[in-house]
């Protein structure tokens, strides 16, 4: 349905109250969702609506104890949302059968932590290039 939804939007003016709607709970900065408000407006909507699809249609979950490469989970909080102890243990709970798995939680940040916290972003793939 979300994927028939924002496809449906193709060839239409764009409503920039759906579209902050789409961004609002993605990041908690300001700056950070009027950056992923241009970038939803300016992105073809019968894409993002597939990627949607097919993000929400996969799960790796069951496959995860067969990884041997070493993962590491950016894992964003916000006070205003879930707080840190229920995020990461919802994170925890997700990657539980992954066997050589970091979890580096990133305080202030939403989903989009890149946009939210750059710097401790960066130093968290840094670490895990390192790795």
């Amino acid at each position: 349905m979300m994927r028939d939804t924002v496809a449906a939007r193709f060839g239409k003016s764009i409503d920039p109250v759906a579209v902050k709607a789409d961004v609002d709970a993605l990041a908690v900065k300001p700056a950070s969702r009027v950056q992923m408000a241009i970038w939803a407006a300016a992105a073809d909507p019968r894409v993002t609506g597939q990627l949607l699809y097919e993000d929400m249609s996969t799960d790796l979950r069951p496959a995860l104890s067969g990884f041997t490469m070493p993962i590491t989970v950016v894992a964003p909080w916000d006070v205003s949302g879930f707080g840190k102890d229920r995020t990461l243990a919802f994170y925890r709970r997700q990657y539980a059968g992954a066997p050589a798995i970091a979890f580096v939680d990133i305080p202030e940040a939403g989903h989009f932590v890149m946009l939210d916290q750059p710097t401790r972003f960066r130093t968290a793939v840094k670490a895990f290039l390192a790795r």
